[in-house]
């Protein structure tokens, strides 16, 4: 990032965007802490009855915290066994959408599992001549055809969609991903128990490579320090590599044993034909017992440190950055309009989707270009056929960038602009509630003060964003109170 600001910045503002970072990333460590000690995050339970399944299913809701503030719509992750992995899920989509901004907001929902029997019978698929089958295909259904479509009939939800699972929740989603590769965007599966019945779940795989030479998808796994999974001897066959087919590693197995005894017989020499056996036995037994082979339908990561029941969270953060990089972007602000015209270009494109806009890349550009209020105006005018629910933070920044500056008078009309525009958006009454106090004008402070309180009371704003209100709010009490 330094180094980018070089080329276009003068040194104090090098300097001063440094210190700007490291204050940034401690707020987010604050922040985070902060959000560990609330009393949680906003989430909901409902309740849809399945003609497929006929049955009753119960769903967990988890709301990105914007979304009582905007009008967007935000993609959606499905997860299995929802009352077992919910809450940690829905802090991992805290911390890397709202706090660290790595991903973009989005939804969850966790499927409720209805307990250990009805969840293992429902994650096992129905494989013919298979005696502990179960009914995954009928849950797949029931989650295409009933439950997808309530969730976008009661929230506001984009097209882009998730389904993750751990465990047989993990071989429930490699048998929806092979069976209904485009049902969803992506698919996540930690750990999945592929040993299942003797690996029958690569029948699966087999058969769908060979129907469809054309398959495609896009699937994570993941491996803690475990054994007998199955997952190397699945993604063999998943991906059809060559370097993990039985009659490749037995060649090389053979071809290293041919041509020691070759070697041997014309020098009569044994350390080369030694070392060759040696060799090529290595290579062959590796392959055969360690390598784990990846596509682009199948991506897979290991992670040793962690065990089966801790490896969910490293990979909900490896999959779901890795799914959003695009949408991260390497960039830390914008140089002009025409910048923010192709990041949305290529979110658009690769997503066919464009989420939220990141409010750090807002406040850097804010500060790059601070002294040139017609780059930020033209700035301002993309942003608006852009991302028009990004307005009103830009604006807000802004705002507070000219406060610090001393421009307070560019500030305040700044900040009124915002509320004519966007008359629901409380942190513009916070900021504008501090000016009128530095101007001793405790009435109106009040008055903003108040109305900023209401309205965020009234948008479910998280007890952190209350606290900063309340906290402007103190100040302004203390000045009305007789000094002793």
């Amino acid at each position: 990032m330094i180094e980018r600001l070089k080329k276009c910045e003068p040194k104090s503002k090098k300097t001063n965007l440094m210190i700007k970072t490291t204050i940034t990333l401690c707020f987010a460590i604050t922040s985070l802490t902060i959000f560990a000690q609330s009393a949680g995050i906003e989430s909901k339970r409902d309740s849809i009855h399945s003609e497929i399944l006929d049955d009753d299913r119960e769903i967990s809701v988890y709301l990105p915290p914007s979304y009582y503030t905007s009008d967007l719509d935000y993609p959606v992750l499905y997860i299995l066994d929802g009352d077992y992995n919910f809450n940690y899920v829905s802090g991992i989509l805290e911390l890397q959408a709202s706090i660290s901004e790595n991903i973009p907001e989005m939804i969850l929902v966790g499927i409720s599992g209805k307990g250990s029997e009805t969840y293992k019978t429902n994650c096992k698929p129905n494989i013919e001549g298979i005696e502990d089958k179960g009914n995954a295909d009928e849950v797949s259904d029931f989650i295409q055809k009933e439950l997808i479509p309530f969730v976008n009939s009661n929230y506001r939800t984009s097209k882009y969609k998730i389904l993750a699972g751990h465990s047989l929740g993990g071989l429930f989603v490699i048998n929806t991903a092979l069976n209904e590769p485009d049902l969803f965007n992506n698919y996540i599966a930690i750990s999945p128990a592929l040993w299942w019945e003797g690996n029958a779940i690569n029948r699966v795989a087999s058969q769908t490579l060979k129907t469809n030479p054309n398959y495609s998808t896009n699937v994570y796994v993941s491996l803690a320090n475990e054994k007998g999974m199955g997952v190397g001897n699945f993604l063999k066959v998943a991906t059809a590599s060559y370097l993990g087919n039985p009659i490749v590693i037995l060649a090389i197995s053979i071809f290293a044993l041919v041509l020691a005894i070759v070697l041997f017989v014309r020098n009569r020499k044994k350390l080369l034909p030694i070392f060759i056996v040696i060799v090529g036995f290595g290579i062959s037994a590796y392959l055969y017992y360690y390598y784990v082979p990846s596509d682009a339908n199948f991506k897979f990561n290991q992670f040793p440190d962690e065990n089966h029941n801790s490896v969910g969270a490293p990979t909900y953060s490896w999959a779901l950055r890795d799914i959003f990089k695009t949408w991260k972007g390497e960039q830390e602000f914008f140089n002009s309009a025409a910048e923010l015209k192709a990041y949305y270009g290529r979110v658009s494109q690769e997503y066919e989707e464009t989420f939220n806009l990141q409010k750090i890349l807002m406040g850097n550009t804010v500060y790059i270009l601070q002294d040139e209020p017609d780059k930020l105006e033209d700035f301002e005018k993309e942003l608006i056929d852009t991302y028009p629910n990004a307005v009103a933070n830009f604006k807000l920044q802004w705002a507070e960038r000219n406060m610090k500056k001393g421009n307070f008078e560019a500030s305040q009309e700044l900040l009124q602009e915002t509320i004519e525009r966007y008359p629901t958006f409380f942190n513009a009454y916070n900021a504008l509630a501090k000016i009128e106090l530095r101007d001793n004008q405790v009435n109106r402070a009040n008055s903003l003060i108040e109305k900023s309180i209401e309205l965020a009371k009234s948008q479910r704003a998280q007890q952190w964003q209350l606290n900063e209100l309340l906290e402007t709010q103190e100040k302004i009490n203390s000045s009305q109170e007789p000094k002793l």
